[in-house]
């Protein structure tokens, strides 16, 4: 895929209960200019996505708002949405892109990830993603009622609330899983969210842009063309 200009977003963590966030999506996607040729959504675009046996009025709320765009709308699954979506994506006209995808925007190679995967300290968190990741887990899980599947969400994110404090370096990108990200796919610009440190860090070889976390009143996205690399 090659483009001229792109915007990318990550970590809305969206939700039903999240009013002001759904507000700030819905007005962003109604005013992305034409001159924009597709949007790239770099995993959690919903605080946690059970599977597709939870659309209801809301989730088609936020897919109509993607399928009405001009631009064709690409997901990459995160850590909270990496459960099968083939049915909400069809409702809102958009393409599951692999845990790690390239493109060209103009003369530039483009890498996307979400981010967790960098965060190769967190050895708990990076085996538990391993197991999580598996297809037959997944496929079982579908099977499970959504009531259920809901109290084990709850269940997850109490958990992680109790969690014993750990240095902050144990959730932070290591440089040298960095690095191979960067020389698998021989890439001018990394972009990522996840980690919530937002910003645009220049390396010798290349660039790598941390996405930011959406908040109420306060959001982002990125903004990647021929000539610059802007956080709007």
């Amino acid at each position: 895929m090659k483009f001229n200009k792109i915007m990318c977003i990550s970590d809305l963590h969206l939700s039903e209960e999240a009013t002001v966030l759904n507000e700030n999506f819905l007005a962003l996607m109604g005013r992305i200019p034409e001159s924009y040729e597709a949007l790239f959504i770099l995993g959690d675009l919903f605080d946690w996505w059970p599977g597709d046996d939870a659309i209801n009025a809301y989730y088609k709320t936020i897919a109509s708002a993607l399928r009405a765009l001009h631009c064709p709308v690409f997901f990459l699954p995160g850590n909270r949405d990496y459960l099968p979506n083939k049915k909400w994506l069809k409702l809102a006209n958009t393409s599951r892109l692999p845990d790690t995808h390239s493109i060209l925007v103009a003369n530039k190679k483009v890498t996307f990830l979400h981010g967790d995967e960098l965060c190769t300290e967190d050895v708990g968190y990076q085996k538990l993603r391993k197991i999580t990741r598996k297809y037959w887990l997944q496929w079982l899980y579908q099977k499970i009622p959504l009531s259920l599947k809901n109290k084990i969400a709850k269940q997850f994110n109490r958990s992680s609330l109790k969690k014993k404090p750990v240095s902050n370096r144990v959730y932070a990108p290591v440089e040298s899983a960095i690095n191979q990200i960067v020389k698998q796919e021989q890439c001018d610009i990394l972009v990522h969210g996840h980690i919530h440190q937002v910003g645009i860090y220049p390396k010798n070889s290349y660039t790598r842009v941390v996405l930011p976390d959406w908040r109420p009143n306060h959001y982002q996205s990125l903004t990647i063309t021929k000539e610059r690399i802007v956080l709007n």
